[in-house]
């Protein structure tokens, strides 16, 4: 009686199962960079509305009304940490019965504007005219450049307003930060019929502060790589290979191109130059120098029978 036979089960294997596994794994890789991909974009937009909103907040000190009074509507130009000082662009406009009209902005008397500047105290806004955009210079106090990104600063933005015979004008301003460098944020704001008082705090914007921090990361991790290629140059005796010393002399010109990218300008001996930019070029120097030494040994008894390299 024959003998039942036995069916090979290894013959129906589907032989494009392994390439059909690796395309399958490939597309949920894939996939899955995709999505991590697109969140990391989407809260960086979602950081970025949320940093210019903040940046853009407007301000506003003073009382509203109907009768007589000065409106400010300032905005910040720029900070300047090397000149300590705040630059405003400064419109006044006439409201009330300090106006022909308030459409047309004409003063209908003169009216002297106090300044936080220590340069011009004072402008004065003569009758029948439109006040003119004025340029305020503010100084900046209480802070240190060379704590650069973490530095600080405040500034005090002091208004008042009288006319010729010394009656005071009651003052009112619209505050808006322009400068896309630093945060500007309120810390008090008084309000009498003497004049106004708006104090201020001063910091490097979250994309300053954020860039700063990656600058230093990436200074740390190009010096760590130059010293990773030159430890292996040595340990395995290659000698001076030319291509890799090319690029670790390169970085040690990079490390400086990229110190001086830094936004804002910090000057040489702040915190990130101790953090970060010193350590990584002594790393760097000290790496190539060491590859270059053990590769002119090597070099140099490379045929020589009597030195084993």
């Amino acid at each position: 009686m024959p003998e039942p036979s036995v069916t090979d089960q290894s013959a129906e294997v589907d032989p494009i199962t392994p390439t059909r596994r690796r395309i399958r794994r490939s597309f949920l890789i894939s996939v899955a960079v995709g999505l991590v991909g697109a969140a990391l974009v989407a809260s960086g937009i979602l950081a970025y509305i949320n940093e210019r909103n903040d940046r853009q907040h407007l301000s506003y000190v003073g009382t509203a009304g109907q009768g007589a009074r000065l409106e400010l509507t300032v905005r910040v130009q720029r900070v300047d940490v090397a000149g300590e000082e705040m630059v405003l662009s400064v419109l006044p406009s006439p409201r009330g019965a300090l106006a022909t009209d308030e459409a047309t902005g004409e003063l209908t008397q003169n009216v002297r504007l106090y300044t936080p500047s220590l340069a011009q105290n004072s402008v004065t806004l003569e009758k029948g005219t439109i006040p003119a955009l004025q340029q305020i210079n503010v100084p900046l106090s209480d802070g240190t450049p060379t704590d650069y990104p973490f530095d600080r600063y405040f500034a005090d933005i002091v208004w008042a307003a009288s006319t010729d015979d010394g009656s005071p004008i009651p003052v009112a301003m619209d505050f808006e930060n322009r400068d896309p460098f630093f945060s500007i944020h309120p810390r008090s704001a008084v309000a009498a019929t003497q004049g106004i008082l708006l104090e201020t705090q001063i910091g490097r914007s979250r994309g300053t502060f954020i860039l700063a921090w990656f600058m230093m990361a990436a200074m740390w991790a190009m010096s760590l790589a130059v010293l990773g290629g030159a430890s292996v140059m040595v340990r395995r005796r290659m000698g001076l290979v030319w291509p890799g010393m090319a690029w670790m002399a390169a970085t040690v010109f990079a490390l400086v191109g990229l110190r001086n990218a830094a936004p804002g300008s910090p000057p040489i001996g702040s915190v990130i130059d101790y953090a970060a930019f010193f350590w990584a070029e002594a790393v760097t120097v000290a790496s190539v120098a060491w590859a270059a030494v053990a590769g002119v040994h090597v070099e140099h008894h490379r045929d020589d029978p009597r030195v084993s390299v």
